[in-house]
């Protein structure tokens, strides 16, 4: 029964979860981004590979830069966007709320897009372990504004 349950579990991550969230976000970003572009996001794999640009990763499995910025600066998710200035950022609700507590994140970002999963969880029924796939459910795709352009309200 176990690992019925858990085949289930894992069909519906790598379905919902890997294929139409994580991968689309990555074809999003290489669609709409620039070469030069980085990106920002704890999540690597799928939107790492799918965008094809420079990403630069929490905790920084890829990008040195990160693990300096940890190290000089402090070991937060939400510190690393102030020196890197990446110029998107992938954040799953959790990490969007630490990053607008900043100021100057909150002024230099804004919400571009999102990669809501959380419907087609919703219409596949009772899944065993639902909470770690709605962990992965919902992403923000954030921009950085062009230096000097005015803040946008809520």
């Amino acid at each position: 029964t176990t690992l019925a349950l858990t085949f289930r579990q894992m069909r519906v991550q790598q379905t919902e979860i890997e294929d139409q969230t994580r991968r689309e976000i990555g074809r999003f970003l290489r669609e709409r981004a620039q070469p030069s572009d980085t990106v920002y996001t704890e999540c690597l794999g799928y939107i790492g590979y799918y965008f094809g640009g420079k990403m630069l990763d929490f905790p920084g499995l890829v990008s040195p830069e990160v693990v300096r910025v940890r190290r000089q600066h402090g070991d937060s998710y939400a510190v690393v966007p102030e020196f890197l200035k990446p110029d998107w950022i992938i954040a799953r609700p959790h990490e969007l709320e630490a990053l607008l507590a900043r100021p100057a994140l909150r002024d230099a970002y804004e919400v571009f897009g999102t990669a809501d999963a959380r419907p087609r969880l919703q219409a596949a029924g009772w899944i065993p372990g639902d909470a770690w796939l709605k962990f992965d459910a919902l992403f923000y795709i954030l921009k950085r504004r062009p230096e000097g352009a005015a803040t946008r309200q809520p």
